[in-house]
């Protein structure tokens, strides 16, 4: 019976509070590290609500918990505090589930947009959904969005642009393959030149009767100055329109403003329509990974991990006091003299030989 017992109700108990212990030791691990980065301790950032926050969303996302502690350092790092983590991180992990990329990217692409715009992480969703639903509507894709719209945020907020028309630059750069970082050099560098042209091209502009400033001295949008540009070129001979154009940009800019004017117009009023609409679409996407037998395994691995950190905050005290028995044994073992560690050596020596012993004994008894 205890034979039985120990196989079927032993083994498989021992087995759960093992894997529990090892999940609750790494999630505390993880939250130690937030500690660490925002220079508190574990008492500190639970006291914030951090730890919990974590555990939250490990039961409700694809992450688990402790991936979500992993986010939580992430955004740490970027120097938000507690209560801008709390607001940014749903987002981060939405954005990251959505895109299929890694939190450290997802977290870069909001925060980085977030901080060019000087918004707030409360608005942190915004931004997420505008590079989620950007990344259906065009030839590009959640990083490589992200990445484009976070490098040129702050360069778009300094001449007076909104997200929304950055964004629509951007997409109508991707149409002709121009994505990521490259399309964000390029964009800024075209700002750049029609906001603060030289003074060659200011007199190139005002022969074509194009001024990216209202009359109020505010910047225009940047979409309607360069469709106005590049309306203004018809009717002139290919070498003239050439000649303007490279007097007004730089290479980097003229690329941009080539690719952005080589869609229909009909194409670019997709593209803006597209993104009137783009509230919660990250959320959304996230859960549309999610609609399907590997999404659903996931989130019952995410929601097992948070029972076995449950259970394993329970065990931690004893196991905790178990190591600290053991530390203080091996410290003591550490302290013992040559002669006395020789004497323990020769006594388990014996000890060990015992059994072997007896044994080869019971086998010649057999024999004879």
């Amino acid at each position: 019976a205890g034979s039985t017992i120990a196989a079927t109700v032993t083994v498989p108990i021992t087995g759960i509070a093992t894997a529990a212990v090892k999940t609750a030791a790494d999630f505390e691990s993880a939250m130690s590290q937030v500690a660490a980065t925002m220079g508190k301790t574990q008492q500190d950032v639970k006291d914030m609500g951090l730890t919990d926050l974590a555990k939250q969303m490990g039961a409700t996302t694809a992450f688990s918990a402790t991936e979500a502690a992993d986010g939580i350092n992430i955004l740490a790092m970027a120097g938000l505090t507690a209560q801008e983590i709390g607001d940014g991180l749903g987002t981060v992990l939405n954005l990251a589930a959505a895109g299929a990329i890694d939190m450290g990217s997802a977290a870069s692409y909001v925060i980085g947009a977030v901080k060019g715009f000087g918004d707030e992480v409360a608005n942190a969703s915004k931004y997420a959904d505008l590079m989620a639903k950007g990344a259906t509507l065009a030839n590009t894709d959640v990083a490589s969005l992200g990445e484009a719209i976070s490098y040129s945020a702050a360069t778009a907020a300094g001449y007076s642009q909104n997200v929304d028309s950055m964004t629509l630059s951007l997409l109508r750069m991707a149409e002709q393959n121009v994505t990521g970082q490259t399309a964000a050099t390029s964009l800024n560098r075209a700002m750049a030149d029609l906001y603060t042209p030289t003074a060659e091209a200011q007199k190139a502009l005002d022969q074509l009767g194009i001024s990216a400033y209202n009359a109020d001295g505010s910047a225009r949008d940047f979409n309607a100055v360069v469709d106005e540009l590049s309306a203004s070129f018809k009717g002139m001979s290919e070498a003239e329109a050439n000649a303007l154009k490279n007097t007004i940009f730089t290479t980097n800019g003229l690329n941009a403003f080539n690719k952005m004017t080589a869609s229909a117009s009909e194409r670019v009023e997709e593209l803006r329509a597209g993104l009137e609409d783009t509230g919660g679409s990250a959320a959304l996407q996230a859960a549309t990974q999610l609609d399907n037998l590997n999404g659903q395994l996931t989130l019952l691995k995410s929601a097992t991990e948070g029972i076995l950190i449950t259970i394993g905050d329970k065990l931690m005290p004893f196991v905790k006091d178990a190591v600290s028995w053991i530390q203080k044994a091996a410290d003591f073992i550490n302290g013992l003299s040559d002669a006395q560690v020789e004497n323990m050596l020769k006594w388990a020596g014996i000890a060990a030989a015992i059994g072997p012993g007896i044994m080869v004994f019971g086998k010649v008894v057999s024999t004879i």
